[in-house]
C-alpha cells in the first residue's frame, strides 16, 4: 500500500538522520567507502584529522589517505575487506591534505547486501600522533 511505502520511506530517512548525528559526534574519523574504494562519506572528525573538507575528498580513492611509500597498507586493508573480513586496531601511516604523515589506528568492516555481496565499507580512524607525542 501507499501508506506502508511512505512509512518505510520516512523510516529510512529517520535512520539516515540518526546515523548522521552519530557520525558527527564521534571523535574518530568515520569514512564510508564504495565497493570500488571510493570515499562516499566523511564526518567532522575526518575533516579535523585529515584537513580535507567533504567537498575536497568525496569521490577520491581511499588510498589517497596513505603516503606513496605506504600504499601496500591500503591494498592489504582492502583485500581483507573484500574477503568479507573486518579489521581491528591496525596501525598505519596516513597523510593529511598537506602531505604530512601521522600514525593512525584503523578499524574497518565491509558492508554487505542481503545476498552477502560487499557494497562498500566503513573505516574508523583514530589519530595516534598526539599519543605518540605524549609518549616521547
Amino acid at each position: 500500500s501507499l501508506e506502508y511505502s511512505m512509512s518505510k520511506f520516512y523510516s529510512q530517512i529517520e535512520a539516515k538522520q540518526r546515523f548522521t548525528a552519530i557520525e558527527n559526534i564521534c571523535s574518530e574519523a568515520l569514512i564510508g567507502v564504495s565497493c570500488d574504494g571510493i570515499i562516499q562519506s566523511w564526518n567532522r572528525a575526518a575533516e579535523q584529522i585529515y584537513e580535507y573538507s567533504q567537498d575536497e575528498i568525496l569521490a577520491r580513492p581511499l588510498d589517497a589517505l596513505w603516503p606513496r611509500e605506504a600504499l601496500h597498507e591500503a591494498k592489504t586493508l582492502w583485500n581483507t575487506l573484500r574477503n568479507a573480513q573486518s579489521v581491528y586496531d591496525i596501525e598505519a601511516t596516513h597523510q593529511n591534505s598537506r602531505d604530512e604523515t601521522f600514525h593512525v589506528l584503523l578499524n574497518a568492516t565491509p558492508v554487505c547486501d542481503a545476498n552477502g555481496e560487499m557494497t562498500g565499507a566503513v573505516v574508523g580512524v583514530r589519530d595516534c600522533s598526539q599519543q605518540d607525542h605524549h609518549l616521547r
